[in-house]
């Protein structure tokens, strides 16, 4: 993304058949006026490249972050699935993680 000559940021975000999944960003805050948001302006003009090229869904992926509840218009939980081999090692991590 860039105003000007000036390199304002990178979105990395990734497309699986019809659902846009926003990954990671980067902003160059020095090179903008104090005080500016330029993921408010970035992020829909991502969202809008990907409804323009047929993705149906935009997800921004785990977290609570405020700009997510103020750019989405709905939610759905995330699941985390881990599957491991029975082995000593395993256990004994699965033990950790309880004690923990």
């Amino acid at each position: 993304m860039q105003c000007g000559t000036t390199v304002v940021g990178f979105i990395y975000a990734f497309r699986y058949r019809n659902v846009a999944c926003f990954y990671q960003c980067g902003y160059n805050y020095r090179g903008l006026p104090e005080h500016n948001q330029p993921g408010y302006l970035a992020l829909p003009l991502v969202i809008e490249h990907y409804a323009a090229t047929g993705a149906r869904t935009f997800e921004f992926l785990a977290g609570e972050d405020g700009y997510k509840r103020r750019l989405a218009t709905h939610h759905r939980p995330l699941v985390w699935l881990e599957v491991q081999r029975p082995a000593l090692r395993t256990a004994l991590l699965r033990l950790y993680r309880r004690l923990r």
